[in-house]
């Protein structure tokens, strides 16, 4: 979309807020978004920059009352930006944030937001995750599982039948590398795995589409289990098909096939003690 000839006009300390730009009215648009959450993601990106810069004892202490600060102000932004969707059309900006933002709005309004742009925002590369998403059904509880491909940590192509093993569950873990839910749960996630891998498998379906950043958190996770990376991130058909949208999500598959749990998001013993229901009465 769009072959612009595009001006910048900033000092170093000026990135990312503060960025002087002109020639692209795509970029204007955009930029117009941006001032729409501008104060919140500056209080957002100092709070997480702030966090970092403590010592490894004091972030222990203050990672989940930072987490919920943090998620109160992704609310807001959420709330701020779906108001821009629903008032905006025929934006570049409009399409991104609606391809973003489809599963926090009711699918018929998705559809008609989306039936009011222009066909060339509609081909566009949000344009057809949008209109995937609106062709597709998402994949519920007690459905069949939906088979997906990849490449797994050593560089082989795959697929989800493959990894899956007669008479086991399979647990996947849709995460990313740089997610600090997702990082979190990776102790807990190497609990379940030595409790329960008799009767379960666990793989890593990643959000990441690059490359290096799967690559680097297969090298510091260290975990046992596969891991598989399709490079197209949370928008494949595959991440669309299973509401995949926020990481880490967890769905678990039984042993014939059918989806029959899933959890959204990490809070410590929810995932092990959600999985205790399924599997308890196997590990006697």
């Amino acid at each position: 979309i769009g072959n612009d000839s595009l001006t910048v006009s900033a000092a170093k300390q000026d990135f990312a807020w503060n960025v002087n730009t002109s020639g692209s009215t795509i970029d204007t648009n955009y930029r117009k978004l941006m001032n729409l959450t501008k104060d919140l993601d500056i209080k957002r990106d100092s709070l997480i920059f702030g966090y970092h810069a403590k010592a490894d004892t004091v972030k222990e202490k203050t990672f989940e009352e930072l987490m919920q600060t943090v998620g109160k102000i992704d609310s807001l932004i959420k709330r701020r930006t779906i108001k821009y969707i629903k008032e905006t059309k025929d934006t570049y900006a409009g399409m991104l944030s609606l391809s973003f933002h489809k599963d926090d709005i009711p699918k018929d309004s998705v559809r008609l937001i989306f039936d009011q742009y222009n066909d060339e925002l509609k081909q566009s590369k949000y344009g057809r995750v949008v209109k995937l998403y609106l062709e597709s059904n998402h994949i519920e509880k007690g459905d069949p599982f939906l088979n997906f491909e990849g490449i797994n940590q050593f560089g082989e192509e795959t697929n989800l039948t493959d990894i899956r093993e007669e008479n086991k569950f399979l647990l996947i873990n849709y995460t990313s590398a740089y997610c600090g839910y997702s990082i979190r749960a990776t102790d807990e996630l190497k609990d379940i795995h030595n409790q329960y891998q008799k009767f379960m498998k666990i793989v890593n379906f990643s959000a990441d589409t690059q490359k290096k950043d799967w690559l680097y958190s297969i090298e510091r996770d260290e975990n046992e289990w596969p891991s598989l990376w399709d490079g197209q991130g949370r928008y494949s058909e595959s991440a669309i098909r299973y509401n995949f949208s926020v990481t880490p999500t967890f769905l678990l598959i039984s042993p014939d096939g059918n989806i029959v749990d899933r959890w959204v998001g990490y809070k410590k013993g929810d995932l092990k003690k959600g999985l205790e229901e399924h599997l308890q009465s196997l590990n006697r």
